[in-house]
């Protein structure tokens, strides 16, 4: 059995602008088991670097008896002994054994774990922090996309927003990384009301519970938060503070555990973004396998990148598909 651990570094088509920073490159952890993979993306805004997520995935693969645990993980939960590595590590672990598991048994992963096939899922397109004048040479670039998001967090965020719904009639959806501050984000929020905004994602910066409830309840555009949400925990502390929040396969960990936080969520009445990182076609392609259980879908990360080293799912004019394989289906190209 091959089982193998790597770093990759994936390169952005163009300089990528948030809140809390510019970046050009990312380096993820990619987990191979025979052929099958799975991806983890540091957390960096929580101090995650790439050699703490390749170590960790070491280190829970080196504690595994794979003849014995391949059939324990079958029908059992993960052994609670991992649950303290970092959640990427987990998640890229994850990823290659249920993926092994599901091609061992002739199925996609979405079979194996019991949900429906994802077919004809559309996705939104990411912009970074954007001046308006730059905005026609974005779309212009990508055109066919049914949703758009607009990272805000600078002076020009009202403008560029204007400058958008003057050019397109596409779903907008706003994500400022936690790049305002309360006063200005009951401003901005109130400024923006007319411009048909789906939803605002962390316009706070995490862990400001008592002002993004006051927020909450006053804005008159959905608020969703992802920085705030790295954990089944986060879902009781951000009851009724947030009208959805934004689900990431690297931030959750385990498959299941990601299933139990869409889940969770759902029963609490909150919707549920199924979002990414900056990642290759595999970690693009296993949050594809659970689509269907999301309301909104936000799968761009391989699409911002030049180098993608695998093929996986395909989005043709902002329509993800699987490919027709089994297990979670990205093979390397």
């Amino acid at each position: 059995m091959k089982i193998q651990v790597q770093k990759i570094k994936l390169r952005l088509e163009h300089s990528f602008r948030l809140s809390r920073g510019t970046t050009n490159e990312r380096e993820n952890v990619v987990v191979e088991i025979d052929g099958h993979y799975g991806e983890g993306a540091p957390l960096y805004y929580l101090g995650q670097t790439p050699d703490d997520i390749y170590n960790a995935a070491k280190g829970i693969l080196a504690s595994f008896d794979f003849g014995r645990d391949f059939e324990y993980l079958r029908a059992n939960p993960w052994p609670k002994e991992l649950i303290g590595f970092p959640r990427p590590a987990l998640c890229a672990v994850s990823q290659a054994i249920y993926g092994y598991l599901a091609a061992q048994d002739g199925r996609p992963l979405f079979e194996y774990l019991g949900l429906s096939e994802p077919k004809g899922i559309p996705t939104s397109f990411s912009f970074g922090i954007s001046k308006p004048g730059e905005i026609e040479t974005f779309l212009r670039a990508k055109p066919d996309f049914p949703a758009y998001k607009l990272k805000l967090g600078s002076e020009y965020d009202l403008e560029t927003v204007k400058r958008f719904r003057e050019l397109s009639s596409a779903q907008l959806r706003l994500d400022v990384n936690g790049g305002w501050n309360y006063n200005e984000a009951i401003d901005k929020i109130e400024a923006l009301a007319d411009y048909n905004i789906e939803f605002i994602e962390q316009p706070l910066a995490a862990g400001h519970y008592e002002e993004l409830d006051k927020l909450t309840s006053s804005a008159s555009i959905p608020i969703f938060v992802d920085e705030d949400m790295n954990r089944f925990s986060n879902l009781i502390e951000l009851y009724g503070k947030a009208h959805g929040i934004n689900v990431k396969l690297s931030k959750c960990g385990l498959l299941f555990d990601t299933l139990r936080i869409i889940q969770y969520a759902k029963q609490l009445g909150m919707k549920v973004l199924l979002g990414c990182m900056v990642e290759s076609s595999i970690g693009i392609t296993a949050a594809l396998h659970l689509a269907t259980l999301a309301d909104y879908i936000d799968l761009d990360g391989n699409l911002l990148i030049n180098n993608d080293p695998f093929d996986g799912a395909s989005t043709v004019m902002g329509i993800m598909n699987l490919q027709n394989r089994n297990g979670l289906g990205a093979i390397r190209k």
